[in-house]
């Protein structure tokens, strides 16, 4: 599961015992993918001037 959160802050970041890690990203550097969540991210992307770019997911067996 990925849990997401966008946020405007400053300081030092602390999990609480639910979550293992986080990680950072720039903008430019997201990749979304092509389904329910990742839409989402896209016209965030786009609402913020960035170019969304998608992966290719393999095809469903």
């Amino acid at each position: 599961m990925i849990v997401a959160y966008h946020v405007v802050a400053r300081g030092e970041i602390r999990l609480s015992p639910e979550l293992a890690e986080y990680k950072l990203f720039a903008p430019q550097d997201v990749r979304c993918w092509p389904a329910g969540t990742g839409y989402a991210l896209a016209d965030w992307l786009r609402s913020r001037g960035h170019d969304p770019q998608f992966i290719e997911l393999p095809p469903r067996t």
